[in-house]
C-alpha cells in the first residue's frame, strides 16, 4: 500500500470520528464551516496527484493547536505520514518505531516485495 493510499484511509477515518464528535467543538457555525473545507481540500488533494502534505500538515496543526479537545481523534500514522510539524506530536518512542517501520517498508521495496503496513506496524509496535 503506498503512503497516499494509506493517507488517504487514515483520513477517511479521522474525517468519521471528526463528523461524530463535531459537537465538542466549541466553535460558531463559521469556523467549521472552514475546518471542514480544508479538510474536503486534504481528501482531493489524497485522492488527486497533488501535493497533500503541506495542506495536511497545515490542518493537523490547526487541530492540535485550536481543537486539542479533538486531537486524539486523529490517527497516529497520520501524523507520521503528514511528517513535518506532525513529528512534534509523536513521542520519541513512537518516532523510533515509525522510522523502523519506514525501513522495512524501504528494504521490502528494495527487494520489490509486497508491504504490508498493519502487519509490519504491528510487529513493530508489539500489538496484537
Amino acid at each position: 500500500m503506498n503512503s497516499r493510499k494509506l493517507a488517504l484511509d487514515l483520513t477517511q477515518a479521522f474525517v468519521s470520528c471528526y463528523q461524530q464528535s463535531q459537537q465538542q467543538l466549541e466553535q460558531d457555525s463559521d469556523a467549521r464551516e472552514k475546518l471542514q473545507q480544508q479538510i474536503d481540500e486534504l481528501l482531493t488533494a489524497l485522492d488527486s496527484d497533488q501535493d497533500y502534505r503541506f495542506i495536511g500538515q497545515d490542518l493537523i496543526n490547526q487541530l492540535f493547536t485550536m481543537h486539542p479537545n479533538i486531537s486524539h481523534l486523529i490517527p497516529r500514522d497520520l501524523l507520521w505520514l503528514m511528517g513535518g510539524p506532525c513529528l512534534h506530536y509523536l513521542s520519541d518512542d513512537e518516532l523510533e518505531k515509525y522510522y523502523q517501520l519506514d525501513e522495512l517498508q524501504h528494504q521490502a521495496e528494495q527487494q520489490q516485495q509486497e508491504f504490508d503496513w498493519a502487519v509490519n506496524k504491528s510487529r513493530v509496535f508489539g500489538s496484537h
